[in-house]
């Protein structure tokens, strides 16, 4: 039983909103005629916002029209099934959408933000000319790095913390403030996953992270006042995967505790997918179709599973890159299973790429990569350690994961098509400053 019908309205949009990203690449008419999640009920929903939720929320709904209506309006000068619908047109439509959801969800439940909200938002898609020289080919960076915290985490996190927050209000009458949001982390998903939930009005948030965690995503995640728990050794990740465990098995029990998974769920994975979404709509913008192939870093699986599964069946090459002290994609893709570690034979393996430091891959994640990705680099610590010098010539502060996939390039593992011009998914900018300092001077 829905509360009221401008939360009909928003449930309807969280429906609709993954189908949507899924096949705004297609560009077939087919999915937006007969689709049951398709415009005629994108718009149902979007009226019933702009019915329920007065005079302000209404104002914002009618703007949202405008980008969609374009659309349907140049589907309407089409027949047969397929049509060439500008990618600039679903790319509006795709961003309002995603503005209409936000503001909708907050205005028909009531919630009240913790702070100031700050939501996903489309990153940029930013030629690269320093790395087209130095690579011989064309280069483009996905600056995720510009993403609510400086890295893609928020993505995924928001994609499933809404749809939690949502089934707690309709199937037991929740409130936000009455739910607990957590994690197990090494920082950039905690830095999500808090912003995620204070966006939606979560208030508790319990943030499990390793001793040896990142000390600037520790400071930057006790600024924000969550409540951070280090767990583990500084020789040994074995309890820390002890105490993911512990809180994966609480939230089975407590309809209000919610945990949310860094990389191994098909919710986090397809909010983590948006980002080829994104490049997709963003490079179709600039006359290029399926003649490309994308790079990312490799950990758990979830970004690039994501990823993948977007760009991957438009014929978009799609390949990894993960670090050689933590090589389990390629080493599960050997075996045609997930290799995991037993668990006395978890250690620590330092790396500068604690990102996609990973004690295994994702059961969930897995079979996506499988199909989707073609080729995964490992790269070792001194390729990552050259990558962060060449994007730090570039003018870009990189992290460990972010210059996965420029190693690799540099290391030529990946059997990239000689005429593809590249993206690179810079991931992130989190990396501590001495860090940083030591591997872009190494002789001081």
């Amino acid at each position: 039983m829905f509360i009221n019908p401008a939360l009909q309205s928003v449930y309807q949009l969280s429906q609709i909103i993954t189908a949507w990203e899924g096949a705004c690449l297609t560009q077939d008419l087919s999915f937006y005629r007969a689709h049951p999640l398709g415009a005629d009920h994108l718009t149902e929903a979007l009226n019933g916002l702009r019915r329920t939720l007065g005079t302000s929320m209404g104002r914002l709904v009618t703007s949202q029209h405008t980008g969609l209506a374009n659309l349907r309006t140049s589907l309407s000068d089409h027949v047969g099934g397929q049509v060439p619908i500008t990618a600039e047109g679903i790319l509006q439509a795709h961003q309002t959408i995603r503005a209409s959801f936000q503001e909708g969800l907050r205005a028909a439940v009531g919630i009240k933000p913790v702070g100031e909200p700050q939501y996903v938002k489309t990153t940029s898609l930013e030629p690269s000319e320093f790395l087209s020289k130095q690579l011989g080919r064309r280069v483009f960076l996905k600056r995720e790095d510009q993403q609510i915290r400086n890295s893609f985490k928020i993505r995924g996190a928001t994609n499933l913390a809404t749809n939690f927050i949502l089934s707690a209000i309709l199937n037991s009458g929740q409130r936000p403030e009455d739910l607990t949001i957590a994690c197990a982390s090494h920082g950039n998903h905690a830095l999500g996953v808090v912003q995620a939930a204070y966006n939606l009005g979560v208030k508790k948030v319990d943030l499990y992270l390793p001793m040896n965690a990142s000390p600037i995503k520790i400071k930057q995640l006790e600024e924000l006042n969550a409540n951070v728990i280090l767990v583990g050794t500084n020789d040994s990740d074995a309890t820390f995967e002890h105490a993911e465990r512990d809180v994966k098995a609480r939230a089975k029990g407590d309809p209000t505790y919610l945990f949310i998974p860094a990389f191994d769920h098909a919710m986090v994975s397809m909010g983590q997918g948006t980002i080829g979404v994104e490049i997709g709509l963003q490079l179709a913008a600039q006359g290029y179709k399926s003649d490309y192939s994308v790079i990312v870093p490799a950990g758990g699986g979830g970004l690039i599973a994501g990823i993948a599964t977007f760009l991957s069946p438009l014929g978009i090459h799609v390949y990894g890159a993960e670090s050689t002290t933590h090589p389990h994609i390629s080493e599960s893709l050997k075996a045609g299973r997930v290799v995991a570690p037993h668990e006395d034979e978890i250690v620590h393996r330092d790396t500068i790429a604690d990102g996609i430091a990973l004690i295994r891959i994702g059961d969930v994640t897995f079979p996506n990569i499988q199909r989707h990705v073609r080729g995964v680099a490992t790269v070792s610590e001194a390729q990552l350690a050259e990558g962060i010098r060449l994007f730090y010539q570039h003018g870009v502060k990189a992290e460990g994961a972010a210059a996965a996939p420029l190693a690799a390039l540099l290391d030529s593992q990946l059997p990239i098509p000689k005429n593809h011009p590249l993206v690179l998914v810079f991931t992130g900018s989190n990396i501590d400053e001495p860090d940083f300092q030591r591997i872009i001077n190494p002789a001081s």
